[in-house]
């Protein structure tokens, strides 16, 4: 049960260990909170973006790895405490740097910087 406003309950979310892939685009986090991410991709560098925001949406049927299309989203990113997360499943197995996590219009948000395993942005993908 929710007390006090949803976007004071929004703005309590704290960075997640983990997300999971629900469905294509759609994570879960180890304290239920639902998360959507939304890929982009820099048209100079090739560089990927990965903006996550904690929504209230309906989560629907969980999808089985099978059934997910091939995506530069992973299957489960992990938090690593160097300030990245490692990526699982998907095209690749990733890291992504945490380049902020904060509150935009009362809605928790991640933004996410692909990494080649050596560090480095990727350029080409």
């Amino acid at each position: 049960i929710l007390c006090g406003k949803v976007e004071d309950y929004m703005q309590a979310i704290l960075l997640p260990d983990r997300l999971w892939a629900w469905s294509p685009g759609v994570y879960h986090d180890e304290q239920g909170h639902v998360w959507v991410a939304v890929l982009r991709k820099d048209p100079e560098t090739g560089v990927l973006w990965a903006r996550v925001r904690a929504e209230q949406v309906p989560l629907g049927d969980s999808w089985t790895r099978s059934q997910f299309p091939l995506s530069p989203l992973p299957h489960l990113w992990q938090w690593c405490p160097r300030g990245l997360y490692r990526a699982a499943g998907g095209i690749g197995e990733d890291e992504w740097w945490l380049e902020s996590h904060q509150v935009v219009s009362g809605v928790p948000e991640i933004l996410l910087r692909q990494l080649y395993r050596g560090g480095h942005s990727k350029v080409n993908t």
